[in-house]
Formats: C-alpha cells, structure tokens, sequence
C-alpha cells in the first residue's frame, strides 16, 4: 500500500503546473505554505523543509538557539457527529470554564494588554462581540478557509469548517460574552457523505483579506486547550504569499499546556528558530495575553506582558504579514501536536477575548485595511 500511495503522489506531482508544486510541508498542522494561488484547487505538497537545530531557550536572546520536531501525518477514520450553532455558550471542553471571562479583563497573571512601547497607534481591533467572517472573506474581518483551500478539502488532518460547506450550515464558531469558540471534533458524517475526507472539523481565522501590516505589535487573548492532540496557534504569513518567511507568535499543544511555542521561519532553505517557553502555569487554565513586537530589527515575543524571547527579523521580512487564528489538530505519528487519547471521539475548544494590532506613531503604517485582494 505504501508503495502504491507513493506512486500516485509522484503522478499527482507531475501533473501539477510549477506554482502548485511549490509548497512546503514542516512538522506542524499549519505548515502548509504556497506560493500565492488563490483557486480553490487543494494541491498536494514538497516536503522540503530545511531548519537549523539546538537547544530552546525562554529568556529574551538576540542570537536565540533553536528546537525542531519532526514526524508524519496520518488520518484516522471518525465517526463522531458534529453538533455546531453559530451563537451561544460552548459546552464542549470539559478542561475548562470560561464563563468568568470578559472582554476587558486581566489575564491570569493580571496583565491587562496592550503595547510594550508607549505611544503606537491601534489599527485593528475585533472584540468578538459578534463575528464577522465568511468564507470568500470579502466584506469581514476574517475568512474561514486558507484562500488556496477548497471548502471541503485541505492539505491538513483538519478541515476548517465552513457553514457553506456542503450546505449544511454547520460551523465550529460561537460567542458568548463577547468570547469566540472555536471548537475541533471528529468530522460529521454528512460532511464525509458529500466528500469531506479529513477526519477532523475545527476552524481557523485569516486576515488576508481585509488587514496586513508591516511592523508593530500584535495580540491576542485567549484560552488554550488541554485536549493531546490540539495545537492552537496565533501566526502570520506575508500578504505578497511567498513562504518562508513565518512569524509564529504561539502555539500552545494540548500535550503540553504550560510551554508557549514562539518560532520564526526564514530564508529559503526555511531556517526555523523556535522557542519553546515554560510558563510555569497551564495556559490552557485560563485566559493568557500573547503577543510580539516586530520591527526592522527585532522581533520580540511576550507572554503577559514579559518578553519570553528574542530574534533579529530577517532580510525577508520586511513586508506586510496578515494574521492567522484557530486550533489545528495533530495525527497518530505526528511529532508535533501527536494523537488524540481517542481519535475517534475527540472534542477540544479554545476560547479567544480578543485581537489587537499597533503600529508605531512615527511610521507609515504599511498596511492593508479593507478588502484586500492580491
């Protein structure tokens, strides 16, 4: 069998024109990167991904070591039917409890947010009162799907889920008090009866289209998930849709709820530094502030308002990033975010307050606000 699946993919690789060959697969759920293709096609990827290696660090660094991971992807058949309503209180997760969230409150160390260096100028703001997403992402905040994804098909063990998909209305988002759930379970089988082939259904936000900045301090407050086998990430692409580079502002894994991961991708060869932070505290047992200020020099990570690390920002760098927000899911084999305890009857959220964005008074923001198209 493996033998047979290796030379379809050779076929299926042949025939693809030069820009969809030119994907990249790393380690993690999310590392799926084209060159800019904004069809619907889902496209099969090179995994040609190179990275430095060494030990991890969490103090702040201006020559920071770095720590990789490796493994394989692999589905696992589920069976467990979904149950998605676009407003109210998630009920999902038994690892935690929201409901003493609110949309201005402290983190659980008591930071209240907000940027390191004094006098930056707010440019983007989504409280989530109420959610302003769509699939095509033209007119809101955020697009529900990776603008080179199908609607029901995606290069990961996850598809996110979309109610255009399939027509059954069916989505992982929710809010309640002004808190967004984003909820992962094993794929609806209405959803595989009309093609939908990924065992898992979760969701992801992007900005693409409608805000990129060059520069400045982005953030988030949010409630990991203690769930083995979720990774939820805040991160950022650039807008001109070449890869590397990757700024990964945190990924937090359900295996292992009290490390941030903070990482950047760069160059050609994909050079990764990754830091993977002990906070001394389960992240995924209240609400946390994660956020990164990045200029043409540095880029610094925070955790509740400290720095936890530092990495020069890189030659190729120096554009417009937009943002990306959700909870992936790993697979058996997987070396990064690993298996679910029980692949066929998985269920995880992850809770976010808000996002924020700065840009420095003295700088012509370079950013996008609207919709913006390539």
């Amino acid at each position: 069998m493996k033998y047979f699946l290796a030379i379809i993919l050779v076929a299926q690789w042949v025939a693809m024109p030069a820009s969809a060959q030119d994907y990249y697969y790393q380690h993690r759920w999310h590392h799926w990167h084209p060159w800019y293709d904004d069809d619907d096609s889902s496209d099969s990827a090179n995994d040609a991904a190179s990275s430095t290696t060494g030990s991890a660090t969490s103090d702040p660094a201006s020559n920071p070591t770095s720590v990789t991971t490796t493994g394989n992807s692999a589905s696992t058949p589920a069976s467990n039917p979904a149950s998605s309503t676009t407003t109210g209180s998630a009920t999902s997760n038994p690892a935690s409890n929201p409901a003493s969230a609110t949309t201005t409150g402290s983190s659980s160390s008591g930071y209240t947010g907000g940027p390191p260096v004094s006098g930056m100028v707010l440019t983007f703001d989504d409280e989530f009162n109420t959610l302003s997403a769509s699939s095509s992402g033209q007119g809101t905040l955020w697009q529900t799907r990776f603008y080179y994804n199908s609607l029901t098909h995606s290069n990961w063990s996850n598809l996110d889920l979309d109610p255009a998909v399939c027509d059954l209305g069916l989505t992982p988002y929710s809010i309640s008090n002004g808190i967004l759930d984003i909820h992962e379970q094993n794929t609806d089988p209405r959803l595989a009866a009309c093609g939908v082939t990924e065992p898992y259904t979760s969701g992801n936000l992007y900005s693409y289209y409608s805000f990129s900045q060059e520069y400045g301090y982005f953030e988030v407050r949010a409630q990991a998930s203690s769930v083995a086998g979720t990774d939820f990430a805040f991160w950022m692409l650039p807008k001109d849709g070449s890869w590397p580079p990757e700024i990964d502002i945190t990924e937090v894994l359900g295996r292992e709820p009290t490390i941030d991961n903070a990482s950047n991708h760069y160059n050609t060869s994909n050079t990764t530094i990754t830091f993977p932070v002990n906070a001394g505290t389960n992240l995924a047992g209240g609400f946390h502030i994660y956020g990164v200020l990045w200029d043409a020099t540095s880029i610094t990570y925070m955790l509740d308002g400290q720095p936890v690390a530092k990495t020069s920002t890189q030659s190729d760098e120096n554009k417009p990033f937009y943002m990306i927000l959700g909870l992936g899911i790993g697979a058996c084999g997987d070396g990064w975010a690993g298996c679910p305890a029980d692949p066929s009857h998985f269920s995880a959220d992850v809770y976010v307050d808000y996002v924020r964005v700065w840009q420095f008074a003295d700088q012509n923001p370079a950013a996008c606000v609207g919709d913006c198209g390539q």
